[in-house]
Order: C-alpha cells, then sequence, then structure tokens
C-alpha cells in the first residue's frame, strides 16, 4: 500500500486480472473503491470523482415493494439506483431492502422518503446509509473532518494565523 491510499497489487493471471477489471463495484468496510489497470503513464493520485455509489437500506419496507422495479423507484427518491443486494433479491429473512445507489457528491441525503402506494396513501420510509462520504468543512476536500484536516489552520489566542502540521 502506497501513503496516498493506492494499493498496487499483481495477478498471476491474465484471466484473474480480467475477472478483478470487469467485476463490477467492489466495496470494503462498506466503503466504495476504484479499480483499475496500471500502466506506466499512470499516476498514483486520488481521483477526482463527481459520483460515488453507497449502499442504503429501506427498514421496515413491506415486502410488497422488494421487487426491483418498486425498489428502484423508491431508490430514485434518493438517487440513480445501480443493484439491490443478493439478500434482498433474494427476500431472504431481512428486515430491511438493501440497494446500491450512485449518489453525486455534495448530495444532501435525507433520513426518510416519502412516495405514494397503489391505492395513493403517502407512506414515509425511513432511510439508513451503510456509509456516508466525508466532507471537510475547511479545506473542502472528501473523505475526512474539519477535526483531522491536514490543512487546517491553527488560530492561536493573539489572533494570527499558523499554518497546522
Amino acid at each position: 500500500m502506497l501513503q496516498n491510499g493506492v494499493i498496487v497489487v499483481r495477478f498471476k493471471t491474465e484471466v484473474g486480472k480480467q475477472e478483478v477489471l470487469h467485476g463490477g463495484i467492489y466495496h470494503f468496510n462498506n466503503k466504495s473503491f476504484i479499480v483499475k489497470e496500471w500502466t506506466p503513464e499512470l499516476e498514483f493520485t486520488k481521483e477526482e470523482l463527481s459520483t460515488v455509489p453507497i449502499w442504503i437500506k429501506f427498514l421496515g419496507l413491506d415486502f410488497k415493494y422488494w421487487s426491483m422495479k418498486g425498489l428502484s423507484k423508491i431508490g430514485s427518491l434518493i438517487s440513480r439506483p445501480l443493484m439491490v443486494d443478493r439478500n434482498t433479491k433474494k427476500r431472504s429473512g431481512l428486515n430491511f431492502a438493501r440497494i446500491l445507489v450512485n449518489v453525486e457528491l455534495g448530495a444532501q441525503l435525507p433520513e426518510v422518503v416519502h412516495f405514494k402506494n397503489e391505492r395513493g396513501q403517502l407512506i414515509e420510509q425511513t432511510v439508513q446509509y451503510d456509509w456516508k462520504l466525508t466532507l471537510c468543512k475547511y479545506c473542502k476536500k472528501y473523505g475526512h473532518s474539519k477535526e483531522v484536516c491536514r490543512l487546517k489552520k491553527k488560530v492561536p489566542r493573539d489572533g494570527q494565523v499558523k499554518q497546522g502540521k
């Protein structure tokens, strides 16, 4: 692992490498990560992203809405739906439905969404996020909070601004 969060992996076979490169969206510890093929021109820097896939849960959602069509409609109230997880698709023993949505950076993520059911009644649905992207209020970059920002300036009691370490 390099200091900037980049992990370099060597594959024994070309087939294994291609399976990983084309395997879809990957998550570690409920956080998305990017998989790219190495080339000599590749720079080891964090890319500027405009969207990020995030898993969301609809707690206590009635089973009649657990179809891909139903979950896509409800998920689109938050962002663009990508897929449902395996357990939700199989409807196996969960008290929530889980769907992956592609969220714009900086988007407000609601704790509750509202939709009308087949009888025209307004339904209030609780939303829980497996992970939310953190925005530093100081440097305006994603991935850390203001409290741990390396660029944060400290203001001493005398009012002079000093660069933080």
